[in-house]
């Protein structure tokens, strides 16, 4: 069995979700006049890929980091010669040069730089077989670099690019002095301190996002744009994935940390041994108030580098009925009002995606009906 067309017909971020919710596994190969590119599944997640329209290897940061030599990096080089289908990283890894938790360390940015590039591509061909879970050949990538065992879900990995891709945007924007009272012609609001200091600022802001969530149509899109503009109100936050037993951090604001997104992305909270987070994921209710002290929650204070908040608010992003994703906020502000627009805030956000995955399901309905 397998997936194929063409990214005129069929957007890749679609692709990588019709994957995800199948929990497939097996390997997709995108070629276009630019190249060529692999990314592997397992189970619906994205362990391996590689590209070759995209600069640069684990190879390359393996030596740029200095964690190898050239002499070193030589010798792996001769046995490849006789071990054709190993990759350098390996062939690195079983001379014993390099531990599994660099290699993971490296596969993970890899993959997510490969996958931001990627989502770009508009034309091209794609093909996906199942059950085929090694680099493909096709793709013509000589280094296949590294399965990341954990792997990166599909969710993260779009929520992710569209982080990059906003944060470039306001970066230009602001650079060619886009960022006024009028519209930047880009399709967003562009509003300033200015607009939102004047008379009720919760309700300048409300307006201003939801003329640009109706311009919004992709999951990841929408929640990058609901932290910017929650980051208003709060000091910082964090927001996290709901999953089966656990909480996943996937993108904050405002915390003052080194490599601050790269560290939310490995927060993991077992909400199940939380009596606090089990009944905020049940109940689907807004929190406002000191946290009930026990070992998740003060595992959480300890990953994001804080001292314990005496306040904090907590939002539920439910998508048909359950709690998808939860916001966790600190430095509430003083106006009650403004606490009650971020809700309204939040409430918008998951009627878009509830949208927004109906949409995607009758895409795939008709695809479907098509074959």
């Amino acid at each position: 069995m397998s997936l194929v067309g063409k990214l005129e017909d069929l957007v890749l971020s679609d692709i990588f979700q019709i994957l995800s919710i199948g929990r497939k596994s097996g390997t997709l190969v995108l070629k276009d006049e630019e190249g060529a590119a692999f990314v592997v599944f397992r189970n619906g997640i994205i362990v391996r890929a590689e590209a070759s329209m995209v600069d640069g290897s684990i190879r390359d940061e393996l030596l740029r980091s200095n964690i190898i030599s050239e002499e070193t990096m030589n010798r792996a080089l001769d046995v490849k010669r006789d071990l054709p289908e190993k990759s350098i990283p390996e062939i690195l890894h079983g001379l014993g040069y390099v531990s599994r938790d660099v290699l993971d360390s490296l596969a993970k940015k890899r993959i997510e730089n490969i996958v931001y590039h990627l989502l770009k591509l508009n034309k091209g061909d794609f093909r996906f077989e199942v059950d085929k879970t090694g680099p493909d050949k096709r793709a013509g990538i000589d280094d296949t670099g590294w399965e990341f065992s954990d792997g990166l879900s599909v969710e993260y990995l779009l929520m992710e690019s569209a982080r990059i891709q906003d944060e470039e945007a306001r970066k230009k924007a602001s650079e060619n002095n886009l960022l006024s009272k009028e519209d930047n012609g880009s399709g967003e609001e562009a509003w300033s301190d200015e607009i939102l200091a004047s008379g009720r600022r919760d309700i300048s802001v409300l307006k201003a996002f939801t003329r640009e969530l109706r311009l919004r149509t992709k999951n990841p899109d929408i929640t990058a744009l609901v932290l910017r503009f929650v980051s208003v109100f709060f000091r910082r936050g964090v927001l996290f994935l709901v999953g089966d037993d656990s909480l996943t951090g996937i993108a904050q604001f405002g915390l003052d940390m080194e490599e601050a997104d790269e560290k939310v992305r490995g927060i993991r909270l077992p909400y199940l041994k939380s009596g606090f987070f089990s009944k905020l994921v049940t109940e689907m209710q807004i929190f406002r108030g000191e946290m009930e002290r026990d070992e998740v929650t003060g595992l959480l204070v300890e990953q994001i580098n804080g001292e314990w908040p005496h306040e904090v608010s907590i939002f539920p992003l439910t998508i048909e009925g359950n709690a998808a994703a939860l916001l966790y906020c600190e430095g509430a502000p003083e106006d009650i009002n403004e606490t009650e627009s971020v809700e309204i805030l939040v409430n918008y956000t998951g009627i878009a995606l509830e949208k927004a995955l109906l949409k995607r399901r009758l895409r795939m309905q008709r695809g479907e009906g098509g074959n």
